[in-house]
């Protein structure tokens, strides 16, 4: 039998005695996002503070951001981004710049990397990636106004060494990552056990 089939058995027996923690939240939220799922995300974030009593972090607002990032549905993040109650910092806004480059949606973007400006965003990145989409929009007279305010700030043009190494640390780690939070979901909703188990043998193979 599949070990994330066994834990499920066995968590069914327990009937739930060792409850998830906000960790185990982090797992099945990413998990729902690289599956691209993104009701079912929904229905555990909510779950969160109803069923579990939970108080969601920032991690888990992140992945909320993610999952509708990646499904493309990018005004339904900035929507969740603007009513979010917690202090979320920096976080949501570069990831929901980061998923409206990857899906070519540059107003979009364009006001969500106006809104790290705002913050006064210390990455680089976000500033070329705005100066980028700008100069893609044709708004040249935003291009020069965002390489002036890094001029201000003091910050360079090239990507930084210490972010783009956690990146790639955070992609060599993404497969075992996907295969954990597959086990996860799984305890949680074993309507979807035969999808990870899946997707799970599509890595290996890929592998």
């Amino acid at each position: 039998m599949d070990m994330g089939l066994k834990l499920l058995t066995f968590s069914k027996r327990c009937n739930w005695r060792a409850r998830p923690d906000y960790v185990t939240f982090v797992n099945i939220l990413s998990a729902c996002s690289h599956m691209g799922l993104v009701d079912k995300g929904w229905e555990y974030f909510h779950s969160m503070p109803k069923k579990f009593g939970i108080v969601p972090r920032v991690e888990h607002y992140a992945c909320m951001v993610d999952i509708l990032g990646r499904a493309g549905k990018l005004h339904e993040a900035k929507e969740f981004i603007e009513s979010a109650t917690i202090d979320h910092g920096l976080c949501l806004w570069r990831i929901l710049l980061s998923a409206c480059r990857n899906h070519r949606n540059y107003e979009l973007g364009a006001y969500a990397g106006e809104k790290l400006m705002e913050l006064g965003s210390q990455e680089s990145s976000a500033y070329v990636l705005l100066s980028s989409i700008y100069s893609a929009l044709g708004r040249l007279n935003d291009v020069e106004r965002v390489r002036r305010i890094m001029s201000i700030r003091g910050l360079a043009k090239s990507l930084d060494v210490a972010g783009l190494s956690s990146r790639i640390r955070s992609v060599v780690s993404d497969n075992s990552k996907i295969k954990l939070a597959g086990i996860c979901i799984r305890l949680l909703d074993p309507k979807i056990a035969l999808t990870t188990r899946f997707l799970e043998l599509q890595e290996d193979e890929a592998d």
